[in-house]
């Protein structure tokens, strides 16, 4: 049963961290185990290098050290001392070793887990609308995201060319750590259109970080018009004469 693996949990949720005991001739096959004499214990091992113990199953008794944590006494019996953990949070990342004891031997598992909160990505604008030479920025918000490492690239779409990355229109600024222990980040896109063949034009604020398998991105669209004419008219000054009358 020795086996190490990487287990990602998200932030506020539940995770199981499997340790699952089989008959190597019948790995189908439930086994029988003695809830009295057979036992589980779980400890972890944090970053820091301090180990605590989790959970323990032994003489048919659960002791919970972590709080809302369990393995299930069925399960067990069955041969499966998967740990569930429910709400899960910062702390809760290490390195989880699971010690089963049967029959006089001691099998064991670890297995690291990673804990990961989503980024909520949203932009102060979705349509900007300017006359060429004039500039305007938008804001890219990155917000709840933990760990702290994220990576913002911005690229622009145009009808009339290829797709481009975006860097020295961009400014990103320092990662701020929120009271819930999650990190904000934003970044700031300046666009300067030249002329209104850049009309329709789109820009992507495009996010990676662990806790997404795909990056994500928002977009805004450019609407490029130019200003109405100004008036060059002459003005006309009215005289007003008063012509005083005499009776």
């Amino acid at each position: 049963m020795d086996s190490t693996s990487y287990i990602g949990a998200l932030l506020g949720q539940n995770v199981t961290i499997p340790c699952v005991l089989t008959d190597k001739d019948q790995p189908e096959k439930d086994l029988n185990l003695n809830l009295v004499t057979d036992s589980v214990r779980w400890d972890m091992v944090s970053a820091n290098g301090s180990e605590d113990n989790v959970y323990l199953f032994t003489n048919g008794r659960h002791t919970q050290y972590r709080q809302n944590s369990n393995v299930e006494g069925t399960g067990f019996k069955r041969g499966n001392a998967s740990l569930t953990l429910y709400n899960v949070q910062q702390g809760d990342e290490g390195m989880y070793v699971c010690n089963v004891f049967v029959a006089g031997n001691k099998l064991t598992a670890t297995h690291n887990v990673e804990v990961s909160a989503m980024p909520i990505v949203t932009l102060s604008h979705y349509e900007v609308t300017i006359a060429p030479g004039n500039e305007q920025s938008v804001t890219c918000y990155v917000n709840k995201f933990y760990p702290e490492s994220v990576k913002i690239r911005w690229e622009k779409h145009s009808a009339s060319s290829e797709s481009s990355a975006l860097d020295r229109e961009t400014c990103i600024s320092v990662p701020t750590k929120t009271s819930d222990g999650t990190f904000n980040v934003t970044s700031l896109m300046s666009v300067k259109p030249s002329s209104v063949q850049e009309d329709g034009d789109q820009y992507f604020c495009i996010v990676s970080h662990r806790s997404m398998k795909n990056d994500h991105s928002e977009s805004f669209t450019v609407k490029v018009k130019e200003p109405p004419p100004t008036s060059h008219l002459p003005s006309i000054i009215t005289f007003l004469v008063i012509i005083p009358v005499i009776i």
